[in-house]
C-alpha cells in the first residue's frame, strides 16, 4: 500500500492505494535442480481461488526473478511507506490552473 495525498475543498486528504494491484509476491521453490516445475507448489498456487496465472514469459515455465529486481521492488515498497505521494489527475503537457497558494490563477 502507498499513501496518496489529494487536496479537495482546500483540505488535505490522505488515503491509501495498492502499489502493485492484482499481484501477490511469493518467495518459493517452484523449480527443481533440473529446471522442471515441482507439481505440488505449482498446483497449490494455480488452484488457489482468484489466481489467474503465474507470471511467466510467453507461456513458458516461470523463471526466478533476478535478485536486483526483487531488491528494486523492496526499495520501492519501503519508499512508498515512508513518503506521501500526490494523487495526480493530469498528464504531462496538459494545461493546469493553480487555484491555491502564491501562484493563484496562473496557468501552466
Amino acid at each position: 500500500m502507498e499513501k496518496v495525498v489529494e487536496v479537495r475543498n482546500q483540505k488535505k486528504t490522505v488515503s491509501t492505494r495498492k502499489l502493485w494491484p492484482g499481484y501477490v509476491f511469493i518467495d518459493m521453490a517452484l523449480l527443481d535442480d533440473n529446471g522442471q516445475i515441482i507439481d505440488k507448489p505449482w498446483y497449490f498456487i494455480n488452484e488457489t481461488p482468484g489466481v489467474i496465472s503465474i507470471a511467466a514469459a510467453g507461456g513458458q515455465a516461470p523463471t526466478p526473478t533476478p535478485a536486483e529486481e526483487v531488491e528494486a521492488i523492496k526499495s520501492q515498497i519501503s519508499a512508498s511507506e515512508e513518503h506521501e505521494k500526490p494523487k495526480v489527475s493530469f498528464d504531462v503537457g496538459e494545461t493546469v490552473k493553480i487555484n491555491n497558494g502564491p501562484f493563484l490563477n496562473f496557468s501552466g
